[in-house]
């Protein structure tokens, strides 16, 4: 009759593991790095990710509470770009490029740049290319909403991030910037390695509008890294166009891409390149 401690022992120790496993899957699941077929692979950012799902990201005075975990698609997919045409050990680059000297980048689990911050924590500044390659999600959402050396603002009270942002990080980072309307230009920018972004119109990724970026491309599919991870698109793609790969990952077949609803490309690259 002396079994029953070792026994409760032994039921606890294997309810941790069949848990842990589950739960290191659901960490994983946000920011990440993936292997992205054609591409290799490649910095991911979640908007949602739960690290600055809940940080306002709004400019200065804005009677608006919207958070990046909703409305952040634009500065996770630049971040998505610049990461992958600049080393990590160069990120902080904007530091001296583009912030506003007084402040810099503050990272607050509350406010994207720091401006509604509750100060109830501690205020994160990001410093290195590591810290910034951490964080590069928010710092490029304050930079839009006008935390940035020319006052610029990407983010305004009432309207979803501008094209304007993807050119201004850009330059701040020394890259090449273009902007295009027609796929075959965009394809050969992928295929060139180069970062390319795009907007969605409401269809099979979005109810309304929506940024994401296109990874890679081959002769049957392109790969698309959304912002917005999700594990199912079953809600909002009806005609059943897209493949999640893993969460964050999609693929859709180059003979559905007129359905995809892609209303305009912009290329970011670390040397100029012709796309004729």
């Amino acid at each position: 009759m002396s079994f029953g401690k070792p026994l409760v022992f032994a039921a606890l120790l294997l309810a941790l593991l069949v848990c842990l496993p589950a739960a290191l899957a659901e960490e994983s699941l946000y920011s990440r790095i993936i292997d992205v077929p054609g591409a290799g692979p490649l910095q991911y950012y979640a908007q949602n990710d739960p690290e600055w799902a809940r940080s306002v990201y709004e400019p200065y005075r804005s009677s608006n509470c919207r958070p990046f975990g909703s409305s952040g698609c634009g500065p996770t997919a630049a971040a998505i770009a610049i990461a992958r045409q600049v080393p990590a050990g160069r990120l902080n680059d904007l530091l001296s490029s583009a912030a506003d000297p007084a402040k810099g980048f503050p990272y607050c689990p509350c406010s994207v740049n720091n401006y509604t911050c509750d100060r109830t924590h501690d205020v994160t500044y990001p410093a290195t290319g590591e810290d910034f390659l951490t964080h590069l999600p928010v710092i490029f959402g304050s930079f839009a909403a006008g935390n940035n050396s020319g006052r610029e603002l990407f983010r305004k009270e009432h309207t979803t991030t501008s094209l304007g942002v993807f050119s201004a990080l850009a330059r701040a980072y020394g890259l090449h910037y273009r902007s295009t309307r027609e796929w075959k230009k965009a394809r050969v920018a992928l295929e060139a390695g180069c970062s390319v972004i795009t907007t969605v119109t409401a269809g099979a990724f979005t109810s309304s509008s929506h940024y994401l970026f296109l990874a890679s491309v081959d002769d049957g599919y392109v790969y698309v890294l959304d912002p917005l991870m999700r594990e199912s698109y079953d809600t909002l793609d009806k005609k059943h166009l897209l493949e999640v790969v893993e969460p964050g990952l999609v693929r859709a077949r180059l003979s559905s891409l007129s359905s995809l609803n892609f209303s305009g490309f912009y290329i970011i690259s670390d040397e100029e390149i012709v796309l004729e």
